[in-house]
């Protein structure tokens, strides 16, 4: 297990100086409070794996100087700044299940340059309020918006065998591009929001709802059929 607990200014240093060092968590990661560092003493080459059950809870200030793959199960219910990618080319990879939820109002995957945020499990958002992601979300998994706003602000891509659902709640493109292949979904749902920046769409696209407030919005699927319940044009 891994504890990394209070107010502030802890650390955890995963290499040591070891460059490409491996941290497995193999039962119980717990991260709370605020501005507590996991650091590498390298550029980010260091690999933090968990395999059991993490929670991720506090006000923010999650600093991350290291890979982070969870091949278990995340909580993640960090309000404020959430967790901050603290170097360039930090790599945040989800193969099992990463839900977040009980974030009240707001919460964030904090923006770095060269950061992204790669699912290949499972992703569910089940909250009252917005969560942004201001890193490029790669998806080869299951995005799940239970319920309430996931707003993606600095584009990325849903790749083939992927399915972007928003079962009880929206999906809104702000920033970047973002691109979906071919072979991947967008499920019934309801809805998807544009507001800024692009969207390019090369697969299934069934949102319930579709309403274009600012940004593009391209569909390139050669002979497809693309089923909206509700259209709405703003400005």
């Amino acid at each position: 297990s891994l504890f990394l607990t209070g107010a502030s200014g802890n650390y955890v240093y995963v290499n040591s100086g070891v460059p490409d060092a491996q941290l497995n968590v193999t039962t119980r990661m717990e991260w709370s409070g605020s501005a507590n560092y996991l650091r590498d003493t390298g550029s980010a080459t260091s690999q933090i794996n968990l395999l059991g059950s993490s929670v991720f809870s506090g006000v923010g200030g999650m600093y991350l100087y290291t890979a982070l793959n969870n091949y278990g199960t995340v909580l993640y219910q960090l309000t404020g700044t959430g967790i901050r990618p603290a170097v360039a080319g930090v790599k945040m990879r989800n193969y099992g299940t990463w839900t977040i939820t009980d974030v009240p109002s707001s919460g964030m995957l904090y923006a770095t340059s060269g950061a992204s945020f790669i699912n290949y499990g499972t992703v569910e958002i089940d909250i009252p309020g917005d969560f942004q992601i201001n890193i490029p979300l790669q998806s080869y998994g299951t995005l799940s918006v239970l319920n309430g706003n996931l707003r993606l602000r600095a584009g990325g891509a849903a790749y083939s065998g992927s399915v972007l659902s928003h079962l009880n709640g929206f999906i809104t493109f702000e920033a970047g591009t973002f691109t979906q292949d071919a072979g991947s979904a967008v499920t019934p749902g309801n809805g998807i929001v544009f507001y800024g920046g692009s969207a390019i769409f090369n697969g299934l696209f069934q949102p319930s709802v579709f309403q274009a407030v600012g940004g593009s919005a391209s569909f390139l699927q050669p002979n497809a059929v693309y089923h909206l319940d509700s259209i709405t044009q703003t400005g």
